[in-house]
């Protein structure tokens, strides 16, 4: 119970700070927010899957993430692609060029799809939330977002505390239940049906918007087996130590980056 009491503690200090900055600044404010946190989000990435790699890997590997983030974020859709093309060739002729040992080839083997991978995780998903933000009633969107997120969390938390029996997939995360994971789609269902009252009401029967929360549910929770996944393989309980009771930037935020091409595409249906 002291663990919920901190985690619950360090949740509501992240949206008392999430609030302010919006209320202060508006969607400037937010955008620097999500900008850091990506990058802690990256570093902590770089942690869980290059342990021990060369120094040349997680740097290529941070640049060429970063700028596909701010490429994605920043220009127009069309410009994005063959700019982002630059960090993945330079990062695959670097690894190449040092590709002269049979340690260093199987090196090579190993750290590219990781590279792909951490580009998609950290880079693009991430991105998908800035551009989401910049949208026509960005905020609010994030809001559903992360509303559907976060009541998910909750409910399966307490579902499977009362009623979790069966587990879902115990070598990944023991502590995941089926009761659970229905517990969480009813959390985002209901985050859903209060977001679609209070903002999209005059954009979408409540039949789509449902729909999208539980795509959003179910994508959360893949979110966190990816993310316990990749934990378990580096050997650590966290991503991170940023959030007391939370863990990482990755362990909070893996749900929303899973969840956002969703609610991302609605907006571009939208539009």
């Amino acid at each position: 119970m002291n663990r919920l009491v901190v985690r619950v503690f360090s949740a509501l200090i992240a949206l008392a700070i999430f609030f302010t900055i919006y209320f202060l600044t508006d969607i400037k404010g937010l955008s620097i927010l999500i900008l850091a946190i990506a990058f802690v989000g990256q570093l902590e990435y770089l942690n869980l899957v290059f342990k021990n790699q060369q120094r040349h890997s997680l740097t290529f590997a941070f640049v060429s993430t970063s700028t596909i983030f701010a490429s994605f974020s920043i220009l127009p859709q069309m410009a994005y692609v063959g700019f982002a093309l630059i960090p993945i060739l330079l990062f695959l002729i670097s690894e190449l060029a040092l590709s002269n040992q049979t340690t260093s080839i199987q090196s090579f083997a190993t750290n590219t799809p990781h590279f792909f991978l951490g580009i998609l995780y950290t880079g693009i998903l991430p991105g998908m939330v800035m551009s989401l933000l910049n949208t026509q009633l960005g905020f609010y969107w994030l809001l559903f977002l992360m509303m559907a997120v976060f009541m998910g969390d909750t409910l399966a938390y307490f579902s499977g505390l009362a009623l979790g029996r069966k587990k879902m997939f115990p070598y990944i995360s023991p502590n995941k239940t089926w009761a659970g994971a229905t517990g969480g789609l009813l959390g985002s269902l209901i985050a859903g049906t209060i977001c679609h009252s209070l903002w999209f009401s005059t954009f979408f029967p409540l039949s789509v918007f449902l729909i999208t929360s539980v795509i959003v549910g179910i994508s959360a929770q893949c979110g966190d087996f990816f993310e316990s996944m990749l934990k378990r393989n580096a050997g650590v309980k966290d991503s991170g130590k940023i959030m007391p009771g939370h863990g990482g930037v990755l362990d909070r935020v893996d749900g929303i980056l899973f969840g956002v091409p969703a609610v991302f595409w609605l907006t571009m249906w939208v539009s």
